[in-house]
């Protein structure tokens, strides 16, 4: 019942906002992936895994990203969370499920920041 004469309440349903990218959360193994590309990109790897070629696999690894300040102390400045990270011949592998869609000017700076700290080069299939 409505706190005013003559109103009454409404049933007010959220949509929930498609992904910008279009892209479907895809439930795979018992792990939830942000879109369907990514999910196939964690069996290759998984399969990599099982037959030796890479090890360590891990999902949605955050490095921070810290630069040093005029005055010379670390500021973090935000952080990159690689969705695949593994080890290929004793070497730390980054691994990112990206489209041309999701290659966003954010993205490619993030990237590059990462790259440039870490010393790493990020894989995109």
């Amino acid at each position: 019942m409505s706190r005013y004469p003559g109103w009454r309440e409404a049933t007010l349903t959220v949509a929930r906002p498609a992904n910008k990218f279009n892209a479907r959360k895809t439930t795979l193994d018992g792990q939830t992936f942000d879109s369907a590309h990514e999910a196939r990109l964690w069996q290759e790897l998984h399969l990599e895994l099982q037959s030796g070629a890479i090890s360590e696999l891990q999902r949605q690894r955050a490095f921070p990203l810290i630069v040093k300040a005029k005055d010379g102390l670390p500021v973090l400045v935000g952080r990159f969370t690689a969705d695949f990270v593994c080890r290929r011949e004793g070497r730390l592998q980054v691994v990112e499920a990206k489209s041309r869609a999701t290659r966003t000017e954010a993205y490619q700076l993030r990237k590059k920041l990462f790259e440039a700290l870490y010393g790493l080069r990020i894989y995109e299939r």
